[in-house]
Order: C-alpha cells, then structure tokens, then sequence
C-alpha cells in the first residue's frame, strides 16, 4: 500500500472496524471467540496482512490473529481490541511506508543532479500519458454513469453490507490474501 491508501484506510478504520466485527460475532454477544474468527477467516474476514499469511492454515492463521489482537489473552476479541489491532496495523503500514520513502531518496538523484534534457523528455512523457489516459478513461467514465442512472440498483441493507464489507477487505488487502 502506498501512503494515500494507508490514509484512506485510516480514515475509514471506524467504519471498516465495525463492519468487520459485526460480520465475525456471529452469536451477538459483543466478542469474537476463535470458533468464529477461524469460520470467518477466509469468508468475508481476514485481518493479518497476506505477507503473514502465505503457508498458513485457518487454525494458524487464527492463533496468529488472537496472539496480535487480544491484548487481554481471554481467548476473544472485543470490539475495542480489534479497533485498536487495525489502526496498529495502519501504523505499521505507515512506517513501512516511511522506510520505502527514505530508501528511494536515499537511491534516486536530485533534479539538479540530473541532465536538463532528461528531465525534460521525463517530464514530456508524463504529461503524453496522462492525456492518453484521461482521454481513454472518459468514454469509460460516461458508459458506466449512464448504465447507473439508466438502471437505479434495488439494494437491501445486508446486501449493501455485505459490499461494504467486500470493499473494506478488499481495500484492505488490494493484493488479496
């Protein structure tokens, strides 16, 4: 994830947060036990970054989860403890961010130090290419509003959460997990 996204993310933790918690309590009882975290993990739920995850099974991918989440080792998850595991998680995403940042100021040249043809053709080529994008992408743009406004989805509110929730995930993890 790269900043913008990492600040987008953040910004919609409480909501995403909520969705997500909701979705996993299955029983109701304002906790997320691991018969439900492990049922879940896979299905509309899976809070550990994919890097974490690769080989992992549900049973570990779920012990993973509670060794991260639950502050308070009661063998659940409150709502205020996987709020507080996902804005870690921006925290951690935002230093990596940070780190990546830094390395690639450390690697790259300053325009100064670059020739004055080069930044010019760089510069030249950019804006070549947002035109041609921007011009692809406006027909694109029109067709879909048009479809949108020619027929108005009928949604339900457990369908427009269950998008929700596919979005927050999705947004989440944009590699997948």
């Amino acid at each position: 994830m790269d900043r913008d996204e990492v600040n987008e993310l953040r910004e919609r933790i409480d909501r995403i947060s909520a969705i997500q918690f909701e979705k996993v309590d299955t029983n109701k009882d304002g906790f997320m036990d691991k018969a439900e975290v492990r049922a879940a993990i896979g299905e509309c739920f899976d809070p550990l970054p994919p890097d974490l995850i690769k080989g992992l099974d549900k049973d570990a991918r779920t012990a993973l989860f509670f060794e991260k989440a639950d502050t308070n080792a009661d063998d659940k998850v409150s709502f205020k403890e996987l709020h507080t595991y996902m804005v870690k998680m921006c925290d951690d995403m935002e230093a990596e961010c940070d780190a990546k940042e830094a390395k690639e100021a450390k690697e790259e040249p300053k325009a100064e130090e670059k020739p004055a043809e080069e930044v010019e053709a760089k510069s030249e080529a950019k804006s070549e290419a947002k035109s041609a994008a921007k011009s692809e992408a406006e027909p694109a743009a029109a067709e879909v509003e048009e479809e949108e406004k020619a027929a108005p989805a009928k949604v339900d509110d457990e369908e427009l959460a269950d998008r929700a929730n596919r979005k927050a995930v999705d947004e989440f993890y944009p590699d997948g997990y």
